[in-house]
């Protein structure tokens, strides 16, 4: 489950484990809210972006990420952009 994407997902502390090779990521407004015109990126674009580089590293992801929210708008930021993705890499 998305975490953020999904309105209304419960974590309890004991669900919140990672399993090898999965990723969390976090991210501020600033990227669901980055305009283009009239048009917002919004969660699905993120989804797109973060699927697109599933496997990669954390690096690797949240550049695919900042990558994709560049991509959308030509535009400078109207808010801060911060992104944080933690993966548990396979051992």
């Amino acid at each position: 489950t998305a975490v953020g994407l999904v309105p209304d997902v419960k974590v309890n502390p004991e669900d919140g484990r990672l399993d090898a090779g999965d990723a969390l990521v976090f991210f501020t407004d600033g990227v669901t809210e980055r305009r283009d015109g009239a048009a917002m990126f919004g969660h699905e674009r993120i989804e797109r972006a973060v699927r697109g580089a599933a496997g990669k590293s954390a690096r690797q992801i949240a550049t695919a990420l900042l990558e994709a929210v560049e991509a959308f708008s030509p535009e400078s930021p109207r808010d801060d952009i911060a992104i944080l993705v933690v993966r548990c890499d396979p051992e």
